[in-house]
């Protein structure tokens, strides 16, 4: 009897091992699996662009033209991507969108690994897949572009 309940423990002790190793052969390889989309890469880059521009012209209001951003001119449509700057007292706000097609958006949300900061325009307001409406924009964004909405406070952010 005692060999018996040995050779059980055994065998669910292995049966557990198995599974466990074929779990963490199934595992995503977030580099590998990327898509690497031209024009969802140019519209990150665009974003972080358009915030270290805001960061380094703390003053600055308004739309920053993209030749201010060390960016192509015409690098994957971004003469179709827009921001804008904003203040309300002491915070600033900074709002970046383009125009994507679905393969690109799969694309960013993979990139930006769960940047909440980014989701999709519904106009006047905005949401992500994560939280869903998340609430109005400070300017009226064409409906289903992606969007990136920051809020930046305080003194050398």
């Amino acid at each position: 009897m005692p060999f018996l309940t040995l050779a059980f423990a055994v065998l669910l002790l292995v049966g557990s091992l198995a599974q466990g190793l074929g779990v963490s052969n199934r595992q995503i390889h977030p580099v590998r699996d990327i898509v690497a989309d031209p024009a969802a890469l140019a519209w990150l880059a665009y974003k972080a662009a358009v915030q270290l521009y805001v960061e380094r012209n703390p003053g600055f209001t308004g739309s920053v033209p993209l030749a201010q951003l060390g960016l192509p001119q015409n690098g994957a449509g971004l003469a179709a991507a827009d921001n804008l700057v904003a203040r309300n007292g002491g915070t600033t706000q900074v709002v970046t969108w383009m125009a994507l097609t679905g393969i690109s958006l799969d694309s960013v949300r993979r990139l930006a690994a769960g940047d909440q900061s980014i989701g999709i325009s519904r106009g006047t307001t905005w949401e992500t897949s994560t939280y869903g409406n998340m609430g109005s924009l400070p300017v009226a964004v064409p409906q289903d572009d992606i969007v990136s909405y920051v809020s930046f406070s305080g003194a050398g952010f």
